[in-house]
């Protein structure tokens, strides 16, 4: 199981700042994700446990309330046929809290660079939670891993676009 990173204090969390938003290089990986929601399991094999390897991309935060809050921290592994985006999210609804790890989307490997993947799967995983859960941008980034602020900021603004509506 790859290592979480700590729950920071406002200090330790990376900067936020504004920053320009980058062009979506990410587009052609975006419409070729595919959601794990919605996976045949007799054609691709998604695993059941996420890889000590798996890298992180970033860790994501929203809070609404004092007692209304969600912490996810996202993963890339690289499957032998496809690349798998893993959602861990803390587990405080029943005891003992624990972290739960799934899988959000995946794509049929390439050779494009690691960070492209992971923003266009990234991108995929949010705009399948808006369509369902009417999810909102996150208020904050608690951890930058293969994607920094910058690039962040450019998925969630392509995400909650309507350029990532007409794409899908």
């Amino acid at each position: 199981m790859p290592k979480q990173p700590l729950l920071w204090t406002l200090e330790d969390k990376p900067q936020q700042r504004l920053y320009a938003v980058r062009r979506t290089d990410f587009a052609d990986i975006f419409t070729r994700a595919t959601s794990a929601i919605n996976a045949d399991d007799k054609q691709i094999h998604l695993p059941k446990r996420i890889s000590p390897e798996a890298q992180l991309v970033c860790g994501a935060e929203w809070a609404w309330s004092p007692m209304n809050n969600r912490i996810c921290n996202f993963h890339l592994h690289r499957g032998r046929k496809h690349y798998y985006l893993w959602r861990s999210f803390f587990m405080d609804h029943e005891y003992p809290w624990r972290w739960c790890h799934e899988i959000v989307t995946y794509v049929p490997r390439s050779d494009d660079a690691l960070e492209i993947i992971a923003s266009g799967l990234l991108a995929r995983a949010w705009l399948d939670e808006i369509e369902d859960v009417d999810l909102d941008e996150p208020h904050w980034y608690s951890a930058t891993g293969l994607l920094g602020v910058a690039a962040l900021k450019a998925v969630e603004a392509f995400a909650w676009s309507d350029a990532a509506r007409e794409l899908q």
